[in-house]
């Protein structure tokens, strides 16, 4: 922009009359101190009532204005338009607006002319006029109106009230080009995510989101309880771990199944300002290869416990068939009646143990109501050829409990897992214990009640490394005999259970501080959380 010349404000001779110009401060002064008698507008004292009227009205306007008169376009301004003047200030007083304003004559030029030759009233908002401040363009954003002002029917001048909108459009870009790069990012990701205010109203689905939930149509401005009726139902997880969120601010996160999009999620809500932000994924394919690995790892089991119910059922079996040979070659009655009951005895530990053996491997497409103590007992009976062999002493304690609902062949693998490994962790010297206990508990995150098996050995017990790793799919300290799926299998059938599995473990046999592990299980009683 043209940098007018300096030069010192014209001082006017004093005169008898009271100046037209009204008003106190820097700018009613300097116009009524300007030697207008050397622009086309003439002496002041001569200026038409238009004019005058005109001048106050800019002069005593709140916001920036700016007063173009007669043909040549004389600049008058108010003390708050002095700021956009970007240092022309006070030389553009009195100036032509097109010799200001030169370097953008060609963006409001235009406007200017139609308003004073034509009289038409121009408003324009938020237009980009770039100003020059100390030498260097800057971008500037203008709103501003041009009304014609009317003096014998003809447009005299023009008035021009404007607003300096440069900071706002700025934040307003900056705003923007952050939304566009969070919207970038959130379309970018695989998750797919909503936000809901505190009505349960849809106000946001990234691209993710609106795929996944296609067969609703379009949701914003929707109610969430409304579209989704079938995640409101008797311990729902949406409706818990949603409400915690919008109405405590507290987290959430949880696995649930839901019917359409039919699937398994992997869901998370957070708080947000205005209600919560969801972020879920469909983790169906993964839950299906975990299924596989569930029921492979199941088919592993069978083969681990193969030897153990043989050596079982093979003693008893041995011990009948010579009590019946005994009892074929005896001639005493009585003899002969005590050796049959005797392998009458050790059939049933045959039946026993086939039983339990059965039940361990039962496929149950519906929960059922179980006794704790049954659950670990009917393992311990699988087990009790090793632990004999092993010389290894048994501590069973139980306590009166509520049944549990949850899918027992499930259940019951998961302290096999843990039982078979306590057995193994202690080897064969015959200074082996094994601490078992089921009792009523509570969950302490959750405050939940139900029941904890405990299963303590007293092995040489598991460095930090692997205590960390333990629940790692395929990680094994067995060598080539271990799949390293026995522990990962059982920590997701005790999160089906909507229960805990926790470790603790020292290898320290020094200071009257045994080495061993513990591992504690805690299961609610209404444990089951699938359909």
């Amino acid at each position: 922009m043209t940098v007018l010349p300096s030069f010192s404000v014209p001082q006017a001779e004093n005169s008898p009359l009271p100046s037209p110009i009204m008003g106190t401060g820097l700018m009613p002064e300097m116009v009524r101190q300007f030697r207008w008698e050397q622009t086309p507008l003439g002496a002041i004292e001569h200026w038409s009532p238009t004019l005058v009227a005109s001048v106050n009205q800019m002069l005593f306007s709140p916001t920036p204005a700016i007063l173009a008169w007669g043909d040549a376009l004389v600049m008058l301004y108010n003390e708050a338009a002095i700021a956009a003047l970007q240092g022309m200030h006070p030389q553009a007083l009195g100036a032509p607006y097109r010799e200001v304003y030169k370097e953008v004559w060609h963006l409001v030029g235009p406007d200017m002319e139609a308003c004073f030759y034509r009289g038409a009233t121009v408003v324009r908002e938020n237009m980009l006029i770039p100003l020059s401040r100390n030498g260097v363009p800057e971008d500037c954003w203008f709103t501003y109106y041009l009304i014609p002002v009317f003096e014998d029917g003809r447009v005299a001048g023009i008035y021009d009230p404007y607003q300096n909108n440069t900071e706002k459009v700025r934040a307003q870009q900056e705003l923007h080009d952050t939304q566009r790069q969070l919207q970038q990012v959130l379309d970018a990701t695989t998750d797919a995510v909503f936000s809901l205010d505190r009505q349960w109203t849809f106000t946001y689905l990234n691209s993710n989101a609106r795929r996944l939930l296609s067969p609703y149509g379009e949701l914003i401005g929707r109610n969430l309880w409304e579209t989704f009726p079938d995640a409101q139902y008797e311990g729902s997880p949406f409706v818990l771990e949603y409400t915690r969120s919008m109405e405590q601010g507290v987290a959430g996160e949880f696995e649930t199944y839901y019917p359409k999009p039919e699937g398994w999620f992997q869901v998370l809500s957070r708080p947000a300002p205005d209600g919560i932000t969801v972020f879920f994924r469909d983790i169906t394919a993964s839950k299906k290869s975990a299924d596989a690995l569930i029921e492979s790892e199941k088919l592993a089991a069978v083969g681990r416990l193969a030897s153990s119910i043989a050596h079982e059922i093979n003693n008893p079996l041995e011990a009948v068939t010579n009590l019946i040979y005994l009892a074929t070659i005896s001639d005493s009655f009585e003899e002969t009646r005590g050796l049959l009951v005797s392998a009458d005895r050790e059939l049933q530990r045959v039946a026993q143990i086939a039983s339990q053996t059965l039940r361990f491997h039962k496929q149950a497409t519906k929960p059922t109501a179980n006794v704790p103590a049954d659950l670990l007992g009917g393992v311990v009976a699988i087990y009790q050829g090793r632990v004999a062999e092993a010389g290894i002493a048994v501590a069973w304690r139980q306590r009166e409990s509520r049944t549990i609902l949850c899918f027992e062949g499930e259940v019951r693998q998961v302290l096999s897992n843990l039982v078979g490994n306590a057995i193994d962790a202690m080897g064969g010297d015959g200074e082996g214990h094994l601490h078992l206990r089921a009792r009523e508990g509570h969950d302490w995150r959750t405050g939940r009640k139900g029941v904890v098996f405990t299963v303590a050995d007293s092995g040489l017990g598991m460095s930090a490394g692997t205590l960390a790793r333990i629940f790692e799919a395929f990680y094994t300290t067995k060598g080539l005999t271990g799949t390293g799926l026995g522990l990962w299998v059982s920590q997701e059938i005790v999160h089906r259970h909507a229960g805990r599995l926790r470790v603790r473990s020292s290898q320290r046999r020094a200071g009257g501080v045994a080495s061993g592990t513990v591992f504690t299980l805690f299961l609610p009683f209404e444990a089951v959380s699938r359909s």
